[in-house]
């Protein structure tokens, strides 16, 4: 570590600050270690022929510190997008596997899945026929909560298998949609443990009714086929009495 940062110390002063700050500070190291034995081996050779084994010693390390650079810019640029993109999902995700490295393949691997799914948007008359269905599930919450959030948890997933989207068990349909609803997504994990918590006697009617909005929520934006969203807050809807 000492020498790192007299390396360090000594790219400043030779070099000055890097003004854009995009290039990090491991590859200057590197670019400024692969120079130095450059400077080393040419010195050596300076007064003869240089041998083809130096050459390619040279060539070899100069190709390496490209590759290095390369590698971590590349890298860099993956997880400002992937952070973009997930937004509050990306931090979950984080947090879930323990750090951005893995978390980043789970990301990018989701993309993939997703990409080959055939989505589209409903017709007109579908569409209405869903929130004709949302309607009932409403007013059927004033006589029997319980029973209106397992209809609306199901009614989403109609909707959903109707755009697209597999059915698959739920986490598994949480990971699709979070690809383009990374924010509507949190909500239906949300409605998802309250209904898990109610099964078990630990959920009130205020808590099934803030399920309901939450699931309104995603269902909303999967019937109208809106534009995906990214990084933005949710508000809840008044759920209609």
């Amino acid at each position: 570590m000492a020498a790192f940062v007299r390396i360090c110390h000594a790219i400043k002063r030779e070099r000055g600050p890097e003004p854009s700050g995009i290039i990090p500070m491991r590859v200057r190291v590197a670019s400024y270690l692969a120079e130095q034995r450059t400077k080393e081996l040419w010195k050596r050779e300076v007064n003869g022929p240089m041998d083809n084994r130096v050459l390619i010693a040279l060539i070899v390390v100069i190709v390496a510190v490209l590759i290095a650079a390369a590698v971590i810019v590349y890298n860099r640029k993956r997880s400002e997008r992937l952070r973009e993109r997930f937004g509050p999902e990306y931090d979950r995700t984080v947090k879930l596997h323990g750090g951005p490295a893995h978390a980043e393949k789970v990301l990018a691997a989701r993309e993939k899945r997703v990409e080959k799914f055939s989505l589209h948007p409903l017709p007109a008359a579908q569409r209405e026929r869903y929130a004709e269905e949302w309607a009932a599930v409403q007013r059927r919450f004033v006589d029997d909560p319980s029973g209106a959030v397992v209809h609306a948890d199901e009614l989403v997933t109609q909707v959903m298998e109707a755009r697209g989207y597999p059915r698959g068990d739920f986490e598994q349909r949480a990971n699709d949609i979070s690809v383009h609803y990374p924010v509507f997504v949190q909500n239906y994990r949300a409605a998802r443990e309250i209904t898990l918590r109610h099964s078990q006697g630990q959920s009130s009617t205020e808590d099934l009714r803030r399920a309901m909005v939450y699931f309104r929520s995603l269902f909303d934006e999967l019937l109208e086929a809106r534009k995906p969203q990214t990084i933005e807050v949710t508000h809840e809807r008044r759920i209609a009495s």
